[in-house]
């Protein structure tokens, strides 16, 4: 054990987690924690970082965000080599061929743990719909550990949530992508995406504070590494609140400017 991973098993330690039998999702910048290495003169691996979570909160189902947003023209969905778009975690994650991957070719996650082969199960047209992974998510009680990483980058789960109260500001986006399965065959996979309207700007570091005083976040700083803990079931219900008698105002803001952009944007594509 270097010197790094013997910091990281003490900074992991540190944080208040409890309950082993719950899925917890785990989103990192990773870059904090690679300068902390190069402090100690040595190199930081990913691989590490799991293998700590591993030893250190034993029992847990890990999950890794391996979200692709945007795909060319015939491009495929292939679970098993499609690089994700979330950072070096997840594609070394993917790389070290130990984690299954859910079928979603937009928000597909990473799974390692004793509810993995549950968690493969969870299927939906809507990426974000009722019987996706979110919702898995969300009725397992799952808690979302963010490294490093703030909620505007990571906490696509408030998405989840927008859909099942069907906020006025999105709208679904059909898409047709073609998904490889493990025997090389293509399947052309409708998939459905609950996508903003123009004019809207996302904000979902408004919702920190209300998720903290709400009992869902938990928050802090371990040498110099910033750190969230939140509570998946709890955060469901504050952010419902937000939607239902708040105008969603800690979730979306809207702009003129921004509109036009995005009309344009629109308009250019279609040309």
């Amino acid at each position: 054990m270097n010197a790094w991973e013997a910091w990281l098993t003490n900074w992991i330690k540190q944080l208040p987690i409890k309950e082993a039998s719950r899925p917890l999702v785990i989103s990192s910048d990773f870059s904090g924690l690679a300068l902390k290495a190069a402090t100690m003169q040595t190199k930081a691996d990913p691989i590490t970082l799991i293998r700590v979570i591993e030893n250190e909160l034993p029992g847990f189902t890990l999950l890794i965000p391996a979200f692709k947003d945007r795909y060319q023209p015939g491009e495929s969905f292939d679970p098993l080599n499609t690089l994700p778009d979330t950072g070096v975690l997840a594609r070394k994650a993917l790389k070290s061929k130990e984690f299954f991957r859910t079928s979603d070719p937009l928000h597909s996650f990473l799974l390692k743990g004793p509810m993995a082969q549950a968690c493969l199960q969870a299927k939906d047209d809507s990426t974000f719909g009722s019987n996706s992974v979110f919702a898995w998510l969300y009725h397992h009680h799952a808690l979302q550990l963010l490294i490093d990483v703030d909620l505007q980058h990571s906490f696509t789960f408030a998405h989840f949530v927008e859909e099942q109260f069907k906020v006025s500001y999105r709208k679904y986006k059909h898409l047709m992508i073609p998904v490889k399965m493990g025997d090389a065959t293509i399947l052309h996979t409708k998939v459905k995406l609950y996508a903003k309207k123009p004019g809207y700007n996302l904000n979902l570091n408004r919702l920190q504070p209300k998720l903290a005083q709400g009992g869902a976040l938990f928050q802090g700083v371990q040498d110099g590494i910033s750190w969230m803990m939140i509570d998946l079931w709890k955060a469901y219900d504050i952010i419902a609140d937000d939607i239902q008698h708040h105008q969603a105002r800690n979730l979306i803001t809207f702009d003129l400017r921004q509109y036009f952009r995005d009309m344009l944007k629109i308009l250019l594509n279609k040309a």
